[in-house]
């Protein structure tokens, strides 16, 4: 069974039928997460743009039973202070084994200097962008990094995809965009186009060594 790993439920108006479909249901607050119907990747968000002060005080009361945390992370757009406040919280309530979906834009050394506090949860670098010194170093921390389309559309992007061994890479979406609708048939040919990419970069069919590394992380 192939996994989107990164999936924004919170953009889905009225909760559509993606629902069903198996993907790691981004939040972007612990409010989002907590209005959400339940589904079996549920995960609990403290996007660094949502990072209010309402917001941190509210995540350790969902953080104790949630093994999914995402989106979270930093990249200093706005609120620099709040952001890694909010983030420390993230680091300070998650319990052990718990999977981060981690959003790191210009920020990634800073993510990676904060993760040294928790060897002990998976993290995820969803759209890896930073350098590839940051990206050694996240791998050999025992990181993963989640692949969508605009990964792939990027030189950097597909360069990375070949220098990540082949079990720490996972495939995303990233939708849908906000305001936008996504139907099913149109989600699954996006997450396949995806996987095919990796597959071609590689020069080998990586579905067999994903859907054996998203089994060992969620399942």
């Amino acid at each position: 069974m192939l996994i989107d790993t990164h999936f924004h439920l919170d953009f889905c108006p009225g909760f559509s039928p993606l629902v069903d479909v198996p993907v790691v249901a981004q939040t972007l607050s612990p409010h989002g997460f907590s209005i959400h119907p339940p589904t079996r990747f549920l995960s609990l968000g403290l996007h660094p743009w949502y990072a209010t002060k309402e917001a941190i005080a509210e995540f350790p009361r969902y953080a104790e039973s949630a093994r999914l945390i995402g989106e979270v992370g930093l990249d200093f757009a706005r609120g620099t202070a709040c952001q890694v406040e909010a983030f420390a919280r993230v680091l300070e309530c998650v319990q052990p084994g718990s999977v981060l979906s981690i959003h790191a834009v210009r920020a990634v050394t800073a993510v990676l200097d904060m993760l040294e506090s928790r060897p002990d949860v998976t993290r995820i670098i969803h759209w890896f962008s930073g350098t590839s010194d940051e990206l050694t170093r996240h791998i050999r921390a025992g990181g993963f990094i989640s692949v969508n389309p605009r990964m792939l559309a990027t030189k950097r992007g597909r360069a990375y995809v070949k220098q990540v061994p082949g079990d720490r890479l996972l495939v995303e979406t990233d939708l849908p965009a906000h305001g936008e609708t996504i139907t099913p048939a149109e989600h699954a040919r996006i997450l396949t186009a995806t996987l095919d990419g990796i597959s071609d970069l590689r020069g080998e069919d990586m579905r067999p060594q994903i859907e054996k590394t998203q089994e060992a992380i969620y399942l």
